[in-house]
């Protein structure tokens, strides 16, 4: 997966280029283009940070209730996505620690990537 960004620091975008068999989950409605052969599915995300009880929280915390999976069947898919505000997009690589982010800040990940949602009181 290789990611670069164009329009920063406002209005950005994200070009993601897949890898054969490479699955990218995003927030849904964040697509903008992408490359014909990508498979793009909608769910709820079975799992730690899915399922109904995950997309309910997800609402809660204002978020979709649904994210969007893009899969790539060969090399060089792209996938175009950025958020629904107008703002900059930054990369943080996930290496075994947990990230939290103010609501509505989530845009996508790597399918192997755990997703889940709590209250800070």
């Amino acid at each position: 997966m290789d990611i670069k960004f164009w329009h920063q620091p406002d209005s950005a975008i994200a070009r993601v280029t897949l890898g054969a068999g490479e699955e990218l989950v995003a927030e849904a409605g964040s697509m903008i283009a992408m490359s014909s052969f990508i498979s793009a599915n909608t769910t709820l995300r079975q799992g730690k940070g899915g399922g109904i009880l995950g997309g309910l929280k997800r609402m809660v915390a204002g978020e979709s209730l649904f994210l969007s999976v893009f899969s790539s069947p060969r090399d060089g898919g792209e996938i175009f996505i950025a958020p629904k505000l107008i703002g900059d997009i930054m990369l943080y690589q996930m290496t075994g620690q947990e990230l939290v982010v103010q609501a509505t800040s989530y845009l996508a990940s790597a399918s192997d990537v755990d997703i889940d949602l709590g209250l800070l009181h």
